[in-house]
């Protein structure tokens, strides 16, 4: 037997030994067609017979069946072995599989895993580079405006980083569970678990990138920005604890 083809003994009604080749569609991409080649061998046949096919994707908005024969026939000359080739499209990213029947017997499913198209991998490939380089980029130089002796005052007198504290780990929660409570439907309990998690996260760097657009107080921002994420994180150990 190949050592790429997929093999399953089905045992019902009839025994079916059944090859799938490939075992799976290696990076298989949206737009693109494969052929699968399904051997079907029925060990518990008495006679010559012709049985009816059936292949279908499990979600249709996923794959699409091209072709198939529709019956195949096994014979006495041919050891009872059939052999038929499905035609796939896919037609959308996600994970779903072949359904195959032959006559009144199921066989196991071939597994589909669907990629994106070559073209839409290098877009998102061009597109993390190049925002890889403007964060950096944008980094260096809100670092370049900061001022160490205005971090300085404001951690003498931290008026700005109480208020964001405040704000941030008591207004905000009470605001985010109150909407979720009373905002969204009674049965969207993963939605209301969203927007209760969103509200109590801390701002990050893109507060710091607001700030800097609308001339704000960066050296504020960044110090608001550091004490809410370090207090989140000892809030997080003492949760855990």
């Amino acid at each position: 037997m190949d050592d790429a083809a997929l093999f399953w003994e089905f045992t019902g009604a009839d025994s079916l030994n059944v090859t799938y080749s490939p075992e799976s569609f290696e990076k298989f991409r949206i737009g693109e067609t494969r052929t699968l080649t399904i051997q079907v061998i029925d060990a518990g046949a008495a006679f010559e017979e012709t049985r009816s096919v059936t292949v279908e994707c499990m979600d249709k908005e996923i794959c699409e069946v091209v072709s198939y024969p529709s019956t195949i026939d096994f014979l006495l000359e041919e050891n009872y072995t059939a052999t038929l080739e499905v035609v796939v499209k896919a037609l959308f990213l996600g994970i779903t599989q072949l359904n195959v029947t032959i006559g009144d017997e199921v066989l196991p499913p071939f597994p589909l895993r669907l990629l994106r198209s070559d073209r839409e991998a290098k877009v998102t490939l061009y597109f993390n580079i190049f925002l890889g380089i403007f964060i950096l980029i944008i980094s260096t130089m809100m670092g370049t405006q900061l001022e160490l002796k205005r971090i300085l005052g404001i951690a003498r007198k931290p008026v700005g980083p109480t208020i964001g504290f405040c704000c941030q780990f008591l207004l905000m929660p009470m605001i985010g569970f109150l909407l979720a409570e009373f905002g969204l439907p009674k049965d969207s309990t993963s939605l209301k678990m969203a927007l209760f998690a969103t509200s109590t996260c801390p701002g990050g760097g893109k507060s710091s990138f607001w700030t800097i657009i609308f001339g704000g107080n960066l050296d504020l921002s960044i110090s608001m920005t550091f004490t809410q994420t370090l207090a989140a994180l000892c809030k997080s150990k003492l949760s855990a604890a």
